[in-house]
């Protein structure tokens, strides 16, 4: 059983923590918070045989990967012109993220961002704060297409990023579940 649960989550999927940055609430410091909170909560003791998980690591991984896939859209795209059009939001409403969230957030916020603002899109996005309430209504597809002028190279990352559907099991498996389907009887079968 160890075995099994260490395959399937011992290391967070790349991707995720390069949406996770994605998205203008939360950013490198609360991915940092939120990673070593992670491990310490459901890997507290670190005996994993022969494969030890460092917090750090795992999060200067997705900090790297996150830069390059900038360098690389900013090399497609850098000499683009930004977008004409421009809108305004508004975020609505609660949920019970406020209670689980919140602290993990306000720590974040509270460390000072390590990117020192040169004038480029990436250092102002890491520095920039976004307010809202943990637990409102936040559309982050939205948000980057409303910020597209400001951002348009992170706003065709975004789009691309957060717009696949993302699935860390194989397909197969995903299909495979037909044969367990129940029959007005309860049992597997034909009806």
């Amino acid at each position: 059983m160890k075995q099994k649960f260490l395959k399937y989550y011992s290391h967070i999927p790349h991707i995720y923590g390069i949406a996770f940055v994605l998205d203008p609430r939360y950013k490198l410091p609360y991915l940092a918070n939120c990673i070593d909170y992670y491990y310490a909560s459901f890997f507290p003791t670190q005996e994993f045989d022969d494969n030890p998980i460092d917090p750090k690591q795992e999060f200067n991984e997705v900090s790297n990967l996150f830069h390059q896939l900038y360098n690389e859209f900013h090399a497609q795209y850098g000499n683009a012109p930004p977008p004409m059009q421009r809108t305004s939001s508004s975020s609505k409403g609660k949920s019970l993220l406020k209670s689980a969230f919140g602290s993990l957030l306000k720590k974040s916020r509270a460390t000072p961002a390590t990117e020192q603002s040169s004038g480029n899109e990436l250092s102002l996005y890491l520095t920039l704060n976004v307010d809202y309430e943990v637990g409102d209504d936040f559309d982050v597809l939205k948000w980057w297409k409303e910020n597209e002028r400001t951002f348009p190279i992170l706003s065709k990352m975004a789009k691309q990023v957060l717009a696949m559907p993302i699935s860390t099991v194989a397909v197969e498996q995903e299909f495979s579940a037909a044969g367990n389907v129940l029959t007005r009887g309860g049992h597997n079968g034909s009806i």
